[in-house]
């Protein structure tokens, strides 16, 4: 491959077009001026134009030069065959890629830094957040779910287009309908979770109408990590994409959905320093009218079943979460089967009617309990026969 210099072309043609002045004048010259200045303006006349071939001959060596530069060897052009095919033959473009894909100036370097940066960010902080269907869609096509083995020539493809350092094995008993897959990806430690999430929810999305496969369990060990599915129901497949990748995708999305009453929430949480307390509307009901408030509603709804119906280690570890969400109490802690709840109330009468409420939502559970207070903690004890 040569490069053409325009400059040296021209640079030619002004030399010849100077001869050719040279060589008129000299005709006039001889026909109208004596042989004396003749003579003299001959020995001019054989002089420039040997001064001129010269520096033609010495510009000619310097573009003969940086031709040769330029060129490429058989192991270049070796080099590029990849390239090559990958455009269709395309040599320009083929360069394009190359000189893309291996920067050598240093602003670009700099650029290409502050990109990986800010991707990395972004990887982190939207870690639990499963990505939506229509852009998953973008990046695979579903129609790739009729078959496995195209499926992961295509993701290596892609992120080997993407220079995102990631290979990716799929392992699966049936290239068309599998029951059963596996799946390993290696390559950098801050991107394979997010990789991971988006072909299990590729495989879990387009496999729910056939046969559905649910994320059975994962592996994460540094630069590797795996994910198997299997086959299963519709509703377990779906759950199992939120259980295992989408951890935040719930609470994110309702935030979105009701952001003015959200931040109002958050606002209020953080001015008093979170000295809030957050109960369902019977609960407050019941503290108006000068009931013993239960609050087995909230934990029903929690567990999405009677409260009859839960079992006491699940059951202990709703009171958890949900005594100290609310702001209820500062800290529970869970030992064995019995609870101590700490808290910073003064009024002795509201601490005996927590006290109270305690044990009669253990009690609407089928669990009984022993309950006695102290100044800053109250404390249940597990007393069934069996």
């Amino acid at each position: 491959m040569y490069m053409s210099d325009k400059r040296s072309s021209n640079s030619r043609f002004k030399y010849a077009a100077f001869l050719a002045g040279v060589v008129a004048i000299g005709i006039a010259c001889y026909f109208f001026i004596d042989k004396a200045l003749l003579a003299f303006m001959v020995g001019w006349v054989f002089f420039i134009p040997m001064a001129g071939a010269v520096y033609m001959v010495h510009g000619l060596q310097e573009f003969r030069t940086v031709s040769r530069n330029v060129s490429l060897s058989k192991e270049h052009i070796e080099k590029l065959k990849p390239t090559l095919e990958k455009n269709k033959g395309n040599f320009s473009a083929a360069i394009r890629d190359v000189i893309y894909q291996s920067p050598t100036a240093g602003s670009f370097k700099e650029q290409m830094s502050v990109d990986n940066f800010v991707l990395n960010w972004m990887v982190k902080e939207t870690d639990g957040l499963l990505l939506p269907d229509n852009i998953l869609d973008e990046m695979i096509d579903p129609d790739l779910m009729g078959s496995m083995e195209n499926l992961e020539s295509f993701l290596n493809n892609k992120f080997n287009e993407l220079r995102w350092d990631i290979g990716i094995v799929l392992k699966y008993d049936s290239n068309i309908s599998p029951s059963d897959v596996l799946i390993e990806i290696r390559g950098d430690p801050q991107r394979i979770n997010l990789v991971a999430s988006m072909i299990s929810k590729f495989l879990v999305k387009n496999s729910v109408d056939n046969m559905p496969l649910k994320i059975e369990s994962t592996i994460n060990q540094d630069k590797y990590m795996s994910v198997e599915l299997t086959s299963s129901t519709r509703n377990e497949a779906i759950s199992s994409l939120a259980t295992f990748f989408g951890g935040a995708d719930e609470m994110t999305g309702t935030i979105k959905s009701r952001p003015d009453f959200w931040k109002a929430v958050f606002d209020s949480h953080i001015s008093s320093n979170y000295n809030m307390v957050t109960v369902h509307r019977n609960y407050f009901e019941d503290l108006f009218t000068d009931k013993v408030p239960v609050g087995e509603i909230t934990i029903e709804n929690l567990a999405r079943k009677p409260i009859r119906e839960i079992p006491l280690e699940e059951m202990l570890y709703l009171i958890k979460q949900v005594y100290e969400s609310s702001g209820i109490f500062d800290k529970v802690e869970i030992s064995n089967e019995n609870l101590i709840l700490f808290h910073s109330y003064r009024n002795k009468d509201a601490i005996e009617r927590l006290r109270k409420s305690l044990v009669m939502l253990l009690n609407a559970g089928g669990h009984i309990y022993d309950a006695r207070s102290t100044a800053n903690m109250i404390i249940l004890t597990h007393t069934d026969l069996c």
